[in-house]
């Protein structure tokens, strides 16, 4: 285990509270300290798991790189990275500090598509760390940049045999499963069956109890199973473990997991294998692409858009790029539409957005217009309900049951914090009769303050799904009201807005968890 400095990732954010963050010279050090430490953490992850060791990061990791760059701009030395890491155990100072200083050279903060990089796994015992991404000047070892996915050589040997993708239900899966489907046709893979729908891929539980089994012991005999924006079963690993055994009955297999979520980082050490391709990787480059055109970039902006990436949105504007943010908007209702899948469609086995994906695969122009030729007109809806809330302190709550549906609750909820201008939400729902599931959301663009991940007791974090910033949380309802005072306290306190909780514990009591 390594000695890291007794600081936490709230540092990071003290620091950012010192300063403005409104000021172009703090955006552009935010999104360069950001972009290294989300590479960092994956370079960690997999050079972790390699060794056979659990996966540790820094505290505050990206804080580092923050007043380096604030201090220097892009053009700084390991010695002026290193004054600021000098309490790090060694080896992570010299790996990390060489990965900073080569990421910033030819650093654009307009252009974070060529800052995009993924991270390949190798065999356990392996000391080299794989950068897969834009060409540029190679790092130092224990790097090795590639320009290519490092597959194109098995897919080769096995173009004979079938190829699976199975891309998680979202804008951002279904943009890196057509990504990755055009990648697969300019390796020459004819035969290549993509799996996208509510049902398959849209809950994490049926993905690997069933899709991923059932995928990897196929009468098909597929060659490669392509696995987009997955996220390992963090809850339950054991399920996502019991899956990738199955690889062991089929040793003419190989399993390519391709993920952002730092869930899936984690549980690195226990996944590698010589059959499991492992990439970690950021929201922008979560499926299978090299040197990326038109097409291509537009499809990684498209599902950075719909993964909302702060540092994307900021570039790629409303006014300047009307047609991917409504094209966003469009494919999400068709998916909200879509979930469940309509019993006649999924009784003959079709898959509803096929046609669009396909459709975004061959080339096709990313707008709005587009579901609508593939999918047909879309009923017409419902005007949403605005639902009861309170504010407590910097976060509000909604204070009824709020829809069935999951997915619509983070347009419900972000639409409430424009209105309260709050970074922070909550709703809760009871399932099962005593089951409270819940998210805690942090306002996307709001990359100067915490996640609210930060702030969860860690006698919950096991219950945690999501990212840090949307949490997916499943307790017993008895525990639910302890949880989000918890929470909400925490948060309060950090942000110097402390509240009462009582009104917010009164009405979930009386209007969520007792009425569920």
């Amino acid at each position: 285990m390594n000695e890291y400095p007794a600081r936490t990732d709230l540092d990071f954010y003290r620091e950012l509270k010192r300063l403005d963050p409104k000021s172009p010279e703090v955006i552009a050090a935010l999104a360069f300290a950001r972009t290294w430490a989300d590479l960092a953490r994956r370079v960690l992850a997999i050079r972790h798991a390699q060794a056979g060791a659990d996966v540790e990061y820094p505290p505050a990791l990206p804080l580092p790189a923050l007043k380096t760059y604030l201090e220097t701009g892009a053009e700084f030395t390991p010695n002026q990275f290193f004054k600021h890491v000098a309490d790090w155990p060694a080896e992570e100072r010299h790996l990390l500090a060489d990965l900073a200083v080569w990421l910033a050279y030819a650093y654009d903060a307009a252009n974070p598509i060529a800052s995009s990089y993924q991270v390949w796994s190798g065999v356990p015992g392996d000391k080299h760390i794989r950068l897969v991404g834009p060409r540029r000047v190679q790092p130092l070892l224990p790097y090795l940049q590639l320009a290519e996915p490092p597959l194109a050589s098995w897919l080769a040997a096995n173009r004979d045999r079938p190829v699976a993708v199975i891309a998680h239900y979202d804008v951002h899966g279904l943009s890196m499963l057509a990504l990755t489907l055009r990648w697969l046709a300019r390796q020459g893979q004819t035969d290549v069956e993509a799996i996208l729908s509510f049902e398959l891929t849209g809950d994490i539980s049926k993905l690997w109890k069933r899709t991923v089994p059932k995928a990897i012991t196929s009468e098909r005999g597929y060659s490669t199973i392509v696995m987009i924006d997955c996220s390992v079963h963090s809850r339950t690993p054991e399920r996502t473990l019991k899956a990738l055994q199955k690889l062991a009955d089929r040793p003419d297999c190989r399993l390519v997991l391709v993920d952002h979520h730092d869930d899936t980082a984690k549980l690195a050490p226990e996944m590698l294998s010589g059959q499991l391709d492992l990439v970690l990787t950021d929201v922008l480059s979560c499926g299978l692409v090299a040197e990326p055109g038109r097409v291509e970039r537009d499809l990684m902006v498209l599902g950075a858009l719909g993964d909302k990436v702060a540092e994307v949105s900021r570039l790629y504007t409303v006014d300047s790029h009307a047609h991917l943010h409504q094209a966003n908007t469009a494919y999400h209702q068709r998916m909200i539409h879509f979930s469940p899948t309509p019993r006649a469609m999924k009784q003959s086995g079709v898959q509803p957005l096929e046609p669009l994906w396909q459709a975004l695969a061959g080339g096709a122009a990313i707008d709005p217009y587009l579901a609508r030729e593939q999918l047909g007109p879309l009923p017409a809806g419902e005007t949403p309900h605005v639902p009861d809330y309170l504010a407590c302190g910097s976060i509000l709550f909604v204070t009824e049951r709020p829809p069935a549906v999951g997915r619509t609750w983070y347009a419900t909820l972000e639409g409430l914090m424009a209105q309260t201008g709050l970074a922070y939400a909550a709703a809760v729902r009871i399932l099962d009769g005593s089951r409270a599931n819940m998210l805690l959301l942090t306002h996307w663009q709001s990359v100067h303050l915490p996640p609210i991940r930060y702030f969860v007791p860690a006698k919950f974090l096991a219950r945690c799904l999501g990212h840090m910033a949307a949490v997916w949380i499943d307790v017993h309802s008895s525990e639910a009201l302890e949880l989000l005072k918890a929470v909400t306290d925490g948060l309060n306190a950090f942000l110097g807005t402390p509240a009462d909780f009582s009104p917010v514990a009164d009405a979930l009591e009386q209007n969520v968890l007792c009425a569920g």
